[in-house]
């Protein structure tokens, strides 16, 4: 991903877009509980992150604005997307 400082909307539109892509955690093989699993705590963490990404938008006492949540996407992309390749989102 740039180093690109994004906006707020350009911000909510990627979360989002990650959101959606994260709402099928169903593997393959429907009936390999293993594979469940591993994409549910996947999931669950990405969705954590994503979470902080957005509240972070929200300035409070010496915490958080734009530059924050732009860091925070970052990491999030740097964590889960290491190849700085984001999903395409319809």
């Amino acid at each position: 991903m740039s180093r690109k400082r994004l906006t707020r909307n350009e911000l909510l539109m990627r979360v989002s877009g990650e959101m959606s892509s994260l709402a099928a955690i169903i593997p393959s093989n429907p009936m390999d509980v293993a594979a469940l699993a591993r994409n549910a705590r996947n999931t669950e963490q990405r969705l954590g992150r994503l979470a902080q990404v957005v509240s972070s938008m929200v300035p409070s006492y010496n915490y958080g604005g734009i530059e924050e949540a732009n860091r925070r996407y970052r990491d999030y992309m740097a964590e889960f997307h290491p190849t700085g390749k984001e999903q395409e989102h319809i």
